[in-house]
C-alpha cells in the first residue's frame, strides 16, 4: 500500500484515508456566498490597498531621503 504525505509532511496510508473520508473526521471547505463572499472580498482589497499605500510611502520616504538627506530627520516628530 502506497503512503500518502500530508500537509506538514506526516505519512499516512490509503486505508487509514478511507477510514477517516468514511467516519467524517475531516474538514470541509465553506466558499462564502452573497454578503459574506462580498464582505471577504472588500476586506482583501483593502487589505491589498493598506499594503499598497504602505509600499508607497515607504517609497517617497526613501526618495526625499536621497534627494534631501536632512528633511526626514528634521520633520520626524511632525511626520510621525
Amino acid at each position: 500500500m502506497k503512503d500518502i504525505k500530508t500537509e506538514k509532511g506526516k505519512k499516512i496510508n490509503r486505508k487509514t484515508l478511507i477510514d477517516i473520508i468514511e467516519l467524517g473526521n475531516y474538514l470541509t471547505v465553506v466558499i462564502p456566498e452573497g454578503p459574506s463572499a462580498e464582505l471577504r472580498r472588500l476586506t482583501q482589497a483593502r487589505e491589498r490597498a493598506i499594503e499598497r499605500r504602505t509600499m508607497l510611502v515607504n517609497q517617497v520616504h526613501e526618495s526625499v531621503s536621497v534627494v534631501f538627506p536632512e528633511f526626514l530627520p528634521a520633520c520626524a516628530p511632525a511626520c510621525a
